[in-house]
């Protein structure tokens, strides 16, 4: 995880903290399509279970209010190769 990604994440949990009728969140991890999709799947997953984590510990959101989900290459933001690193990223669904 980026050191600036803890401003982020630190705004989301105290919104979540300040919000209980938001009762579950999924974290999403996404990837490019550089290496084998098998290692992508796998780091999605990673990406997403690192700010499920930060998010429970951290911010002391409770993980019974967190899901995860790790969808690789499978959903870009764009397809464009020179833009590949936009891919690379973590979104937040509300449920």
């Amino acid at each position: 995880m980026q050191p600036q990604s803890e401003r982020v994440l630190d705004a989301v949990g105290a919104l979540l903290r300040s919000r209980p009728d938001i009762r579950r969140l999924t974290v999403e991890g996404h990837t490019c399509t550089d290496g084998p999709l098998s290692w992508n799947q796998q780091l999605s997953r990673d990406r997403a279970a690192v700010v499920r984590d930060y998010l429970e510990r951290r911010c002391g959101v409770p993980r019974s209010r967190l899901e995860m989900a790790g969808h690789g290459p499978s959903k870009p933001l764009d397809e464009s190769y020179c833009n590949r690193r936009r891919n690379r990223r973590v979104e937040f669904l509300v449920i």
